[in-house]
């Protein structure tokens, strides 16, 4: 499964985050991955990342919906799986 996949469709699946704010994330961060790794205590620090998407972003249900949707994804594209 590709991670750099899961972590991107993660931001997507954030209340909260357009595209706007995910690139402000990545840009801040340094990557999707560090977006998810980063502390809540910093990433309330980021401009328009307020306590309460901070928490959102941090909680790891997120990742597992995101790599739910990529086995989906994946299933859908090569049925014989």
């Amino acid at each position: 499964m590709n991670k750099e996949l899961v972590f991107q469709i993660g931001l997507t699946l954030i209340k909260g985050v357009g595209p706007i704010t995910a690139k402000k994330l990545v840009s801040y961060c340094g990557g999707t991955e560090a977006v998810f790794r980063e502390k809540v205590s910093l990433l309330k620090k980021i401009p328009n990342v307020g306590p309460v998407l901070a928490n959102e972003i941090s909680r790891q249900s997120v990742l597992i919906r995101a790599e739910e949707e990529l086995r989906f994804i994946e299933k859908k594209r090569n049925p014989s799986q």
